[in-house]
């Protein structure tokens, strides 16, 4: 499984896990291959993949990660969640250096 693929996996899982809901709320099996297929690197272009409106929640409570994701998978370790219900924020959690 790529890196890309295992980030946007664990996204989803957390999320749902915290808003107690169910896959296809925050993105499903097929909203997934469609980012792994458009790798968005901008915000416009995340909003260009169905299930992802410029305005929408989506692209407003995650949309910066999945960016992230597809820029600089190497420098995200994991996903982060902070807070709880519909005041969740996500982010990247940083590989940790040695030296």
């Amino acid at each position: 499984m790529d890196r890309e693929r295992e980030l946007l996996i664990e996204l989803r899982s957390k999320l749902i896990g915290e808003l107690n809901t169910l896959p296809f709320t925050v993105y499903d099996d097929e909203t997934l291959e469609r980012l792994l297929v458009a790798k968005p690197k901008t915000i416009d272009e995340l909003s260009k993949i169905k299930g992802f409106p410029a305005k929408g929640k989506r692209v407003k409570g995650f949309g910066e990660l999945i960016v992230k994701i597809f820029n600089d998978v190497d420098n995200v370790e994991g996903i982060k969640l902070e807070g709880s219900g519909m005041n969740i924020r996500v982010s990247a959690t940083k590989p940790m250096k040695l030296f």
